[in-house]
């Protein structure tokens, strides 16, 4: 249980827009590459695995989603933002 809290409380955030099926996939094909935990959740509702199309695909794609990164490793949050630029929400910017 110690370690669900500590995950709980190291993480960042980011909000993505999608929008359609292509860009869910590729999306997804980016992400993959990181191997820390990475959830997604759209109008605060449940969350998901966000390195599953299935999963994301079950949250409204039309909508902003929020992107949660279980990680305190500084150069791979950058590299993330980084890999994912083209699918940050202008405008937010979270800690």
């Amino acid at each position: 249980m110690k370690g669900l809290i500590n995950r709980m409380e190291t993480y960042q955030r980011f909000m993505v827009t999608l929008g359609n099926l292509e860009n869910v996939s590729s999306f997804v094909d980016v992400i993959s590459s990181f191997s820390f935990d990475i959830e997604a959740s759209s109008q605060n509702k449940h969350c998901v695995n966000a390195k599953s199309i299935m999963s994301l695909l079950s949250l409204d794609v039309l909508q902003p989603i929020e992107i949660r990164l279980f990680t305190d490793n500084e150069m791979a949050i950058t590299r993330f933002s980084n890999d994912i630029e083209e699918y940050i929400l202008k405008g937010t910017c979270f800690k």
